[in-house]
């Protein structure tokens, strides 16, 4: 990643580029690894999070993004493209941060399936073969976004039950709720 600096010690991603690790290895996973943060962005992931969760989150992420590839030509509204294109950027954010912190922790992310995709935009076809409006596109995306906040929402309960918490889960709650009121205003 061009713009943002990745720290893994502990689990800690983070923006600056502050880092202590006493075995010195970039991509440290070690117990000895501890992260320093001066900027303040510092954002911990921790290890609360499993394997399938992670799925879930990236899961979650790369469908955001099939969704926006899927809409944005369909709409002939700059205003609506344009709010469209920030999801995706804040979709793609999240689906790189899930894949860095998978990578050092060699799990292994799997993208939609082809068929998944292909079902999303046909269905999405056959919904805007007689309307094309914003408000149509708008609820598309809205339904999109409800899956995806009931998803994590499962995660973040289990989590609170078994007395954890995550921050990818929390940034991607987060930002599934900004869309949703954004893209409300288009209904």
């Amino acid at each position: 990643m061009t713009d943002e600096k990745k720290n893994y010690g502990s689990g800690t991603i983070c923006d600056c580029e502050e880092r202590v690790c006493d075995c010195k290895e970039k991509a440290c996973d070690c117990e000895k690894s501890e992260s320093k943060c001066e900027c303040g962005a510092e954002q911990r992931y921790g290890s609360d999070i499993n394997e399938e969760e992670l799925q879930e989150i990236y899961h979650d992420a790369m469908l955001g993004k099939v969704s926006v590839e899927i809409l944005r030509p369909l709409s002939k509204d700059r205003t609506f493209r344009d709010m469209l294109t920030k999801q995706y950027v804040g979709y793609d954010n999240i689906a790189k941060k899930t894949e860095d912190y998978a990578e050092v922790r060699n799990v292994q992310l799997k993208d939609p399936t082809g068929f998944s995709k292909g079902m999303m935009y046909c269905t999405t076809m056959i919904n805007t073969v007689k309307d094309k409006s914003n408000s149509k596109l708008a609820e598309i995306m809205i339904q999109g976004i409800n899956m995806g906040i009931i998803s994590l929402t499962k995660i973040s309960n289990k989590l609170k039950n078994e007395g954890k918490s995550n921050a990818f889960v929390d940034e991607m709650s987060d930002l599934l709720q900004e869309y949703l009121t954004q893209t409300k205003t288009f209904l």
